[in-house]
């Protein structure tokens, strides 16, 4: 059996507005170092926690002095947590095999990540609850997830986000409060089509992330546009048309000329 001690804490009000500051600097430095992690690593750099605790302190006086104004601990700690798990896993495998310092070590890596796993069904829940608070018509990407997978670069970014349990859940919150979630399929070109005139752009590659509509005829005309805003677009119109609730989606050839314009209501 399991036995824990629950403590509660009667703060002052000057107590409460300090502890609210605190957890603010300690948000805002986990925010700007994973920001940080992510831009130096993109840019083919290794990034560590104490490199950005180092980077950190160089220009916090003068780009954040009121981070001073709470305990250290608000600000360094943010940091040292960042390094997503790693630090630990290097501990536990530099540790001798059947010790009890190896044990600790694997209790610690388990630990985080049951962290993160709470923290990531947390923000799936949020988000679900959300959405099916808000719409009672969710259209969805029916998603090749194995594929996915088997990309050595994306597998990892997929599998975290857990993309799986996100529609599981969707889907049963949707349904619950009376609502209805749709699959649009696979092979709908969604990322390529323009969602207001039905222009394709063919050769679209994984690195464009603005859409822009070559068709002189559509009101989005060379309009920058963020891609996975104009896919999303596309998806809502299909999976309207899939349940009859619009006649004819926009749809398009890839020519100029060959470009159907309207979309009926039903």
């Amino acid at each position: 059996m399991i036995k824990a001690h629950k403590i509660r804490l009667h703060p002052t009000p000057e107590q409460a507005h300090y502890f609210a500051r605190a957890a603010g600097t300690s948000r805002f430095v986990w925010n700007w170092a994973l920001s940080e992690w992510d831009r130096q690593y993109q840019a083919g750099e290794k990034p560590t926690a104490l490199k950005l605790k180092k980077q950190f302190n160089a220009i916090r006086r003068e780009q954040f002095p009121w981070t001073w104004e709470v305990t250290k601990n608000a600000s360094d700690q943010p940091i040292l947590d960042l390094g997503k798990l790693r630090q630990a896993n290097k501990r536990l495998h530099r540790r001798k095999l059947r010790s009890k310092n190896r044990e600790k070590a694997r209790r610690q890596v388990a630990r985080l990540h049951y962290r993160i796993t709470c923290l990531r069904d947390d923000v799936l829940h949020k988000l679900t609850t959300r959405l099916a608070d808000c719409y009672g018509i969710i259209g969805i990407e029916d998603l090749n997830l194995k594929g996915l997978l088997k990309n050595r670069r994306l597998s990892r970014s997929f599998s975290d986000a857990a993309l799986g349990k996100l529609h599981a859940l969707l889907e049963a919150k949707v349904e619950q409060r009376g609502g209805q979630v749709i699959k649009v399929g696979r092979f709908f070109p969604s990322s390529k089509t323009c969602h207001s005139c039905g222009w394709k752009w063919e050769d679209m590659q994984l690195s464009d992330r603005i859409f822009l509509c070559q068709n002189p005829k559509c009101a989005y005309y060379q309009f920058p546009r963020d891609r996975d805003h104009n896919a999303a677009l596309c998806i809502l119109s299909e999976a309207l048309r899939l349940i009859g609730l619009i006649d004819q989606v926009v749809t398009g050839t890839g020519s100029d000329d060959d470009v159907n314009l309207t979309a009926d209501a039903g």
